[in-house]
């Protein structure tokens, strides 16, 4: 509920020349955010599909298939949804680029976080190449936030 009341306050307060004009870019960007987030998820539909045990989600299953959907039912479609908006030059979408960008500055980070734990934990499922990765994404996607939000910031 606080993200959510969040969001629509940053909506509401979002300036029309802070906003970005030249969206292709962006909608690039999204496009690739969304492709990264479904190919983490790689590992469960192959697991779906053979009907075998998908062993990240023997640790807390409840959790496992909550962020699956999480990620699957609103963060892959708000971002090709903002992206296609974006494309089609719709205003709207020019606002929620910023929830979009938001979410992927605070997340990959929180995971890449997470993986170094299970790295200095020793757990089973742990996976250096993984964080690896992460923590690229993370300092991209945060390279990018900054790009997007300053204009927001500097008139503040």
């Amino acid at each position: 509920m606080l993200s959510l009341g969040v969001l629509v306050r940053a909506w509401t307060l979002s300036r029309p020349g802070g906003l970005p004009r030249r969206t292709g870019g962006w909608a690039v960007v999204l496009l690739l955010l969304a492709v990264f987030v479904l190919s983490r998820w790689l590992p469960a539909f192959t697991g779906i599909a053979a009907g075998a045990v998908v062993p990240a989600a023997t640790a807390d299953v409840t959790m496992y298939w909550a962020i699956f959907l999480l990620d699957l039912g609103i963060v892959v479609p708000a971002a090709i949804a903002t992206a296609v908006g974006l494309l089609g030059g719709a205003r709207w979408a020019r606002t929620a680029l910023y929830a979009v960008i938001g979410w992927f500055a605070m997340v990959p980070p929180s995971v890449a976080a997470m993986s170094v734990v299970k790295i200095l934990r020793d757990d089973p499922l742990a996976d250096p190449a993984d964080t690896v990765v992460l923590s690229v994404v993370a300092l991209v996607v945060g390279a990018l936030a900054v790009v997007l939000y300053r204009p927001q910031l500097r008139s503040s």
